[in-house]
């Protein structure tokens, strides 16, 4: 995976350790507080559960200036993780899930004749195994998920945003280079309480986390 710098700037097209929302429930209850943010969108925040990860309570709070803020960066993007090969690789897949290539991403068949597609390979971790079971009963593969945007990116489904979420939730806490804005409990909770997204709906809030928002301002 590319290094990323302290505030990385660049848009990204390109379970074992999980902590689950019951072990973060008594740091969500403590109010997310910030002189600097916007009066309807503070309003909203003080009756949801805190944020786990530091950095996105700053972001949010307007306190980027604050020494501790985390050092914020861009997650990558849903169609970065779908495929093998690029800027996030099946090695990357394995970092987040503490697994195999194998057992993270899936295993080749090579009669599909092409190893840099995501279609061509079966298996790899699914849903459960990254707290996100509860999305869907059939419990699919991830790399399936991310690749079928038309089944799983439609509606009100969410399953193809929260799977990208939670894995660069994932490698963030697994990776010492790479420090996104959520933490692996921010993305499960949120992925049971869609509604209570601070100041967006689900998916638009996720898409901020991966976006081209250099400054990371909390729209």
């Amino acid at each position: 995976m590319k290094d990323k710098s302290d505030l990385d700037n660049s848009p990204r097209e390109k379970g074992e350790g999980i902590e689950t929302v019951s072990g973060a429930d008594d740091r969500r209850r403590r109010l997310v507080k910030g002189s600097l943010l916007a009066a309807p969108v503070l309003a909203s925040l003080q009756s949801r559960p805190v944020l786990a990860g530091a950095c996105l309570s700053n972001v949010l709070s307007g306190n980027l200036s604050n020494a501790n803020n985390g050092n914020c960066q861009l997650g990558w993007s849903p169609g970065a993780w779908a495929n093998p090969v690029g800027a996030i690789t099946q090695a990357d897949w394995a970092t987040a899930l503490g697994m195999s290539k194998t057992d993270a991403y899936g295993t080749y068949d090579s009669s599909c004749g092409n190893a840099n597609q995501c279609n061509c390979y079966t298996g790899g971790a699914t849903l459960s195994d990254v707290a996100l079971g509860h999305l869907d009963s059939s419990d699919p593969p991830l790399r399936e998920v991310l690749c079928s945007a038309n089944t799983y990116n439609t509606g009100g489904n969410i399953t193809f945003h929260c799977v990208a979420a939670m894995l660069n939730a994932l490698l963030s806490q697994n990776d010492p280079s790479f420090n996104y804005v959520l933490d692996p409990g921010d993305v499960e909770y949120y992925s049971k309480h869609p509604d209570e997204v601070p100041g967006k709906d689900l998916k638009s809030f996720f898409d901020w986390t991966w976006g081209s928002n250099s400054s990371f301002v909390y729209p």
